[in-house]
């Protein structure tokens, strides 16, 4: 009995994740390039290479710096974010993704949602989650990325295609929560 209830929940995570990857290849067809480009230099994913990827995302507002949330009215619900830690004037250093639901607000961090893991602490960030979170239960990621990855961004994007499809613990289901180094390849695999 267990193992046929497990074969199912293993046809619908292979459905979700494969609508999710379709919806990504909407978007953009060439998105595995970009992002093997980004692993092999290791640079940071800039606010434009995700906004041009999630374009055609319905719910998807945008990327903001932390300290612009502080100017921005959300008044429909479910919409999607893409916040970075620093503030505007700042290089920019790591990317969540958000989710705000009627009565749930979604914290998709790659490093956990630990302050002890990010170089700052993002004052405007935390005074927005602090003001959603009073009315809605909070979910938070465990920590999935490694110290080496720089794929904070694609993490992020992954979460705003995914959940379209998706529950959150079905979003999170397939990565690695022992062994972070795997991770990065989970996602990567996502977009091809």
């Amino acid at each position: 009995m267990g193992n046929k209830i497990n074969r199912k929940r293993k046809r619908k995570h292979e459905r979700s994740w494969k609508l999710g990857q379709q919806t990504a290849r909407d978007c953009d067809s060439s998105f595995a390039r970009k992002i093997e480009k980004i692993k092999k230099e290791k640079i940071m994913v800039s606010a434009d290479f995700i906004t041009t990827s999630l374009k055609c995302s319905a719910n998807f507002l945008g990327c903001f710096a932390e300290d612009q949330l502080k100017n921005l009215s959300l008044t429909s619900f479910p919409c999607f974010l893409i916040v970075n830690i620093d503030s505007s004037h700042m290089d920019g250093s790591h990317w969540i993704g958000l989710g705000i639901f009627k009565d749930a607000l979604e914290i998709f961090d790659p490093l956990g949602f630990n302050i002890l893991n990010w170089p700052r602490i993002p004052c405007g960030l935390l005074d927005f989650l602090h003001n959603f979170s009073r009315s809605r239960n909070v979910k938070i990621l465990p920590r999935i990325q490694s110290d080496s990855s720089m794929l904070c961004g694609i993490f992020s994007i992954y979460y705003v295609i995914r959940r379209k499809t998706a529950t959150f613990d079905t979003c999170l289901n397939c990565f690695n929560f022992e062994n972070f180094v795997v991770n990065d390849g989970v996602v990567c695999n996502f977009f091809k």
